[in-house]
C-alpha cells in the first residue's frame, strides 16, 4: 500500500470535504460533523482517504443509518454495533470518502479524541506515521491489525491518564 504524506494531497483533500460536506447537510442539515483520521492531521501520512464522523444522539442513529444506507455503501460491517455504523464512497469524490456514524458518548465515540491527541502531540503523531510506514507493505490484515494496536494503546492511555 502507498501512503502519502497528507500536505501533498491539500488540494484533494479539500475538495473533497466541501463536496462531502455539502451533501451530507443537505440531508442532515443539524448533524454534529467532524473531519477526522489522518488528512485532518498536518504533518500525517495516508492512504488517501478522507474520513468524517456523525455523531449524534441514541434516538436519532436508526433514521440516519437508514438514510445514509439509501445514499453510501455500507463498509466494514463486522464492526457495526447499535451505536455504530460505517460508509463509505470510493469513486464520488477526488479521494475515497469514509463516513463513521457514532452514538455520542458510546464506546465507539473515539474519533475526536484520537485526533484532537495526535494534533495535540507531535511526538505520537510521529510514532503512529512510523507505524503505518512500518507496516504499509505487510501481507493480509497486517496495516490494520498494527493500527488497531497502536489506537488501542492511544485510547487505553486516555481513559487512565
Amino acid at each position: 500500500m502507498k501512503l502519502t504524506p497528507v500536505d501533498d494531497i491539500a488540494v484533494e483533500i479539500g475538495s473533497t470535504l466541501q463536496s462531502a460536506l455539502g451533501r451530507l447537510r443537505e440531508v442532515l442539515p443539524d448533524a454534529e460533523i467532524h473531519h477526522v483520521g489522518a488528512t485532518a492531521l498536518p504533518g500525517a501520512i495516508t492512504k488517501g482517504d478522507v474520513d468524517l464522523v456523525v455523531r449524534l444522539d441514541r434516538q436519532e442513529f436508526g433514521a440516519v443509518i437508514a438514510l445514509l444506507c439509501t445514499r453510501y455503501s455500507r463498509k466494514q460491517e463486522e464492526n457495526w454495533s447499535s451505536t455504530f455504523g460505517s460508509f463509505g464512497d470510493d469513486d464520488g469524490y477526488a479521494l475515497p470518502l469514509g463516513i463513521q456514524v457514532v452514538v455520542r458518548d458510546a464506546e465507539e465515540d473515539i474519533f475526536l479524541p484520537q485526533r484532537d491527541y495526535l494534533l495535540a502531540h507531535r511526538d505520537v503523531l510521529d510514532k503512529y506515521n512510523r507505524i503505518k510506514s512500518e507496516h504499509a507493505g505487510d501481507a493480509g490484515n497486517g496495516y490494520w491489525q498494527a493500527k488497531h494496536a497502536f489506537f488501542s494503546e492511544l485510547m487505553n492511555s486516555l481513559r487512565c491518564g
